[in-house]
């Protein structure tokens, strides 16, 4: 399955990389590269933007403090033609 991260934090970047051990495709987005570039080396695809990841995957997953933009970006790309469901988090 193609799964797709955007916000590779403390929270996010454990759960790609389980994915990745899992087997699964992951295709990763963080506003600065370094978390992407670690995962990446751990057999992530990197991508240059929200959008990006969006088009790319069946699964999409943001784990974001602040960033509306980027959630926006994203979903408005994946609800393109798609059925989604949000869950925001507090």
């Amino acid at each position: 399955m193609h799964v797709g991260f955007i916000g590779l934090g403390r929270m996010g970047f454990p759960m790609a990389h389980n994915l990745i051990k899992a087997g699964h495709t992951v295709v990763a987005h963080n506003r600065s590269r370094g978390p992407v570039e670690r995962l990446a080396e751990l057999g992530a695809i990197p991508a240059s933007s929200p959008a990006e990841v969006a088009r790319s995957v069946e699964i999409l997953v943001s784990c974001l403090l602040t960033s509306l933009d980027e959630i926006n970006q994203a979903m408005s790309v994946a609800c393109s033609g798609k059925a989604i469901r949000v869950a925001v988090l507090p």
